[in-house]
């Protein structure tokens, strides 16, 4: 699993940073309670807000790959629920294992009953976490509807010299993809996600490149997706708002107000 924020110095240097405020929260309240040294309050605190940090890459993640906000509103609050309930349960199994490993057993023992409260700021941090995770996910669509519908969009002609294949560099190997396995392609950053039947490739490539230059059967649906129309199963509705492309393969793709008209024009409907 690639972690994209990690590729970029500065937002793995703000990712410390956020759990080492942390951290020091969690310092200034357990020194005035507990009669332990600063070492000790430091290395407590760090334990649970770096072990919490840790987890939440991985919910975090799953969320982004997972594409959970495609389903209908219900679904989606019930995924975010189970992640949050994941979240928690493998953070406190982690943190407790190293303050097992980590400190002596007399200071564990003095801060027991402040088990509690870490447990009530790590439910708040959580719930904040993927809260935020889901409005800057779905100020996004947003933006891009809005975008949409203020700026008519004139589809350029293809270029002549299409696609066949794309190469994708991976460690000291390069792997050659056919265009028509491609499923759909994500876009990440800098980056773009290209997504087959057998597995997933990063790419540092944009995703206008790959609008310009795919066959016609690649139809860019939304700011952040390029779909194979072959591989759509079917069409439904989105929440009033828009529709979802249900593809061969079980992923559910949002469509832009444009995106749809572009892919209508292609499929002639």
């Amino acid at each position: 699993m690639n972690f994209l924020f990690f590729q970029k110095t500065g937002g793995l240097i703000r990712y410390i940073l956020i759990w080492i405020v942390v951290a020091l929260a969690i310092t200034a309240v357990v020194l005035p309670l507990f009669p332990i040294s600063i070492a000790a309050a430091l290395a407590w605190s760090a334990i649970c807000s770096f072990s919490l940090g840790a987890v939440m890459i991985f919910v975090l993640a799953a969320l982004r790959y997972g594409n959970f906000n495609t389903h209908n509103l219900l679904l989606c609050m019930a995924n975010y629920l189970i992640f949050t309930l994941f979240a928690l349960m493998n953070w406190f199994a982690l943190s407790m294992l190293l303050v097992i490993i980590l400190l002596p057993v007399e200071t564990i023992l003095i801060l027991i009953p402040s088990i509690p409260a870490i447990i009530l700021i790590g439910i708040l941090l959580c719930i904040n976490i993927i809260t935020q995770y889901r409005k800057r996910t779905d100020n996004s669509d947003e933006n891009s509807m809005e975008e949409d519908i203020s700026s008519p969009k004139i589809i350029p002609p293809k270029n002549q010299d299409t696609l066949l294949q794309i190469s994708v560099k991976i460690g000291q190997k390069i792997e050659i993809i056919p265009v028509g396995d491609i499923i759909y392609i994500q876009s990440e950053g800098d980056y773009v996600m290209i997504y087959t039947p057998v597995k997933s490739f990063l790419k540092e490539q944009t995703m206008k490149y790959f609008e310009e230059n795919l066959p016609n059967q690649f139809v860019r649906v939304h700011r952040s997706y390029i779909v194979n129309v072959k591989a759509i199963s079917r069409i439904e509705r989105y929440e009033n708002r828009g529709q979802i492309l249900i593809l061969h393969t079980g992923s559910k793709i949002k469509a832009s107000r444009s995106g749809y008209k572009d892919l209508k024009q292609i499929l002639d409907f």
